[in-house]
């Protein structure tokens, strides 16, 4: 199995290293006051004691302008957020407008153990940070684990950024819907979700130096998928440098099947991504517009696609037209980029009408 080692030099921002000596940290009812009320009294950093907290009832968070964050010495774990009752919607979630937050130094644990495989509608109520349509906050150094739905969500006029978690983190599904924007993950690893790992249509984001490992595996809303989904009406999205291995996962009825990235939308940049070991395509593009796809010939490589055994077989780089609305896909450049083994076709071309690809 082909792996990618991601390294990261001058590319992360510092947020103090290690949290506060834990004689700073406050216990549940402390932190729920600190995070929670606006009246006076309450310090600017809100930190909670070590330990596995199960949490029955959201953590709310009303405060703007604060640092919110778990104790931390060697690992994120140490303070973790665990979903206590399968009927928690969110682990944490700002109820009102917020602004100037950071969010760090937690390991936020879905427990998807506790909720069972949900059915895709239900999944998609399932946020386990939920920060709301309100902006300029920042989540770092954050691992997000186990997500029955979404492990955050960037919703609204928001600006949420998610900084390196490194080769050590993990993250849950990040969605972020067309109204929010300036979206950025930077160096993290997704892995064994159930949904896809990553569901975007903010525009104007960035999508850079991730590893995506065996997600969409509970096949939600009963459909195939990508671990990396730019969602319709998305454009000027930027998807660079990342690693996705698809782990050979497919469904056991032998129908349903996974790509590395399905992308819809507009005015994307697609720049050396490697996909690995799908069932479906490698790289899935439907009714696309205005996009370029390049590998630049530096050995960065969409191989060993197609893998599940059933019919139909798929390609490495797939461009279709769009299946329910009248949009072809145009204007697409594709140039240094290698497609090898295993594929129906390297790279396949729906020929029922395009405008203007280069290849």
């Amino acid at each position: 199995m082909k792996k990618r080692l991601l390294l990261f030099v001058g590319s992360c921002i510092a947020f103090g290293g290690p949290s506060l000596s834990p004689l700073s940290a406050m216990n549940m009812v402390a932190f729920r006051d600190c995070i929670g009320f606006n009246y006076g009294g309450h310090p600017t950093t809100c930190q909670l004691d070590p330990g596995i907290h199960q949490i029955t009832q959201k953590l709310e968070l009303r405060r703007s302008g604060i640092t919110v964050r778990g104790t931390f010495t060697w690992s994120r774990s140490e303070t973790t957020l665990k979903r206590g009752v399968a009927g928690l919607t969110s682990i944490m979630e700002a109820v009102q407008p917020v602004y100037n937050v950071t969010i760090q130094d937690f390991l936020f644990d879905g427990n998807r153990a506790l909720t069972g495989d949900l059915p895709g509608q239900a999944a998609e109520g399932y946020r386990d940070l939920y920060l709301g349509g309100w902006g300029s906050n920042i989540v770092v150094q954050a691992d997000f684990v186990n997500a029955p739905g979404f492990g955050m969500t960037v919703a609204g006029s928001y600006t949420a950024i998610q900084y390196c978690n490194g080769t050590w983190g993990r993250i849950g599904t990040v969605w972020g819907g067309s109204s929010s924007s300036n979206v950025t993950i930077v160096g993290n690893i997704f892995e064994n979700n159930g949904a896809g790992a990553v569901g975007i249509a903010s525009p104007i984001s960035f999508i850079a130096w991730n590893s995506f490992y065996g997600n969409h595996r509970d096949f939600p809303y009963g459909e195939s998928g990508g671990q990396l989904v730019l969602l319709e009406g998305g454009s000027y999205i930027t998807v660079t440098d990342n690693w996705l291995d698809g782990a050979y996962i497919k469904g056991d009825d032998g129908i349903k099947w996974t790509s590395g990235i399905e992308g819809y939308g507009s005015y994307h940049n697609f720049a050396r991504n490697e996909a690995f070991h799908h069932s479906g395509q490698g790289l899935a593009f439907i009714g696309v517009q205005n996009v370029t796809i390049t590998g630049v010939n530096q050995g960065w490589r969409v191989e060993e696609n197609s893998t599940r055994e059933f019919p139909p077989q798929f390609d490495g780089i797939a461009i279709t037209n769009h299946p329910n609305i009248p949009q072809w896909s145009a204007n697409i450049t594709i140039d240094g980029v290698t497609s090898i083994n295993g594929h129906r076709y390297g790279i396949y071309i729906d020929p029922s009408g395009f405008g203007n690809i280069t290849a």
